[in-house]
């Protein structure tokens, strides 16, 4: 599929043109000083430009169209329910659950480790919360929900749905686990991302830290906010979560 910039660029070739061969007409001639008019071939002249600026700005229309219907539909409102409608060159998620932060792990770059989900901005065509919603999608699988603002390119998210991003895009999923606050001092970071990370995961998990959670166990036995089940292990395991059919199928044991 094109992209905006070359479909912008075709549309402003065909304005040009249209422009150009307009320009030989007596209308046009009337338009740029070089022959007689009429009131009425001036009223004509500025009709045709108008229509012309009408026609590109539906050629960009359709073009933007085009470039955000290229990517799976998985960010929310969430721009209008925060009122931050601002893109950013990226974003990121904090997604806390059951007392546990979910870390994705970045193999490449300078400084490799674990990370928050997020990514890069869809170039101005997405607000900063719906970078941050699609990217963890594409890096996690979840489709998730930015609740708030935690700084200007990171946001506290909530899970919506498991396993929704199934197409692999850019770099692909990526290795995950959960974390409690016991573990972040004893994971090796990615450096140079999102500012102050690690003060952001520690306040969400502080803020919404569940004691009757902290101690219970899942329908596969594991510890809530500390380990999920693992079907490719068969047992409970540190970077798995148990997720809604894994939890159903223990739940039948």
């Amino acid at each position: 599929m094109p992209s905006l910039a070359a479909l912008v660029k075709v549309a402003g070739g065909v304005f040009s043109l249209r422009v150009a061969l307009a320009a030989e007409s007596p209308r046009q001639a009337c338009e740029a000083g070089s022959g007689t008019c009429s009131s009425n071939a001036k009223v004509l002249a500025g009709s045709d430009h108008i229509l012309l600026q009408q026609e590109i700005k539906e050629h960009v229309r359709k073009a933007r169209g085009a470039v955000k219907s290229s990517k799976p539909h998985v960010t929310t409102d969430c721009a209008q329910q925060l009122q931050d409608f601002a893109p950013q060159g990226g974003a990121a998620c904090v997604v806390v659950r059951d007392n546990a932060v979910l870390l994705v792990k970045v193999p490449y770059g300078s400084h490799p480790g674990w990370d928050l989900p997020g990514g890069k901005g869809d170039k101005g065509h997405e607000a900063a919360c719906e970078t941050a919603e699609r990217e963890t999608c594409e890096e996690t699988r979840h489709q998730v929900r930015a609740v708030a603002k935690l700084s200007s390119n990171v946001f506290a998210c909530e899970i919506l749905k498991e396993n929704v991003c199934t197409q692999v895009v850019d770099e692909g999923f990526l290795p995950q686990g959960w974390f409690a606050a016991s573990d972040i001092h004893t994971l090796d970071f990615r450096g140079w991302t999102w500012g102050d990370k690690q003060g952001m995961i520690k306040r969400e998990l502080a803020s919404n830290f569940d004691p009757s959670v902290s101690a219970g166990v899942d329908e596969c036995g594991c510890k809530r906010g500390v380990e999920g089940w693992s079907s490719t292990r068969n047992r409970c395991h540190h970077h798995s979560v148990t997720d809604a059919n894994e939890a159903s199928r223990c739940a039948q044991r």
